[in-house]
């Protein structure tokens, strides 16, 4: 992914609440939401939230 703000390109791997690489079909992203999309699941990561984003 490349920030805008920051003019750089940041890596980071998806994982679901136990650990496994979460895979996904395809991502859209708002603001600071990215939004990644597998079957009927769609799983929401706030860049912006520390917790999520190291």
């Amino acid at each position: 992914m490349f920030s805008l703000r920051d003019k750089r390109r940041k890596k980071f791997q998806t994982v679901n609440q136990i650990g496994e690489e979460l895979k996904y079909d395809y991502a859209v992203g708002r603001g600071s939401k990215l939004f990644l999309v597998k079957d009927d699941d769609v799983y929401l990561i706030d860049m912006e939230d520390e917790k999520f984003v190291k």
